[in-house]
């Protein structure tokens, strides 16, 4: 079952490849995660995050997470 799961996850993501989609809250964390699988399997993307300042705590703003994106 498994298995089945992680090809159906691949396969979403490869329908991706070409389309351009919009992420919020991408600066961080599963929408950071999900910019970077899509972009990885050829979507254009759009991020928007309120993350502008780096934060103590937490790692990431929006321009670090597109600095990473065009990698």
């Amino acid at each position: 079952m498994f298995i089945h799961s992680v090809h159906v996850c691949c396969f979403i993501f490869r329908k991706l490849a070409g389309k351009t989609i919009f992420i919020t809250g991408a600066s961080r964390g599963i929408g950071k995660a999900i910019a970077l699988k899509a972009a990885r399997d050829g979507a254009n993307i759009v991020i928007a995050a309120k993350t502008t300042e780096p934060h103590p705590k937490l790692p990431g703003t929006i321009y670090t997470a597109a600095k990473e994106g065009k990698n």
